[in-house]
């Protein structure tokens, strides 16, 4: 996206940062990223998803804890995170 952002528009300064956003640590280090590089935030999308298409009595403990994890916890991780900065912007 990065890529075809810069392409689109040459002049337009595009920063990228990737983390794995139910890793608490690299969420952490993306706070950290976000208020170096710009000490404001002022809008936070939370769209990370998975889906299990499969049947009830088919999801394991196991899945259901990836789940939660990627579609719970890690808005939470992020939202926790950054919340410092979307408070200060109002």
């Amino acid at each position: 996206m990065a890529a075809e952002l810069r392409a689109r528009s040459p002049r337009t300064v595009v920063h990228e940062y990737a983390p794995d956003v139910s890793d608490p640590a690299q969420v952490q280090a993306l706070a950290a990223y976000v208020t170096a590089e710009f000490d404001r935030l002022d809008l936070l999308v939370n769209a990370v998803g998975q889906s299990d298409r499969g049947r009830a009595a088919e999801l394991t403990p196991a899945k259901l804890d990836e789940l939660m994890k990627t579609n719970v916890q890690s808005a939470m991780h992020c939202t926790q995170a950054l919340l410092p900065l979307l408070s200060a912007s109002r």
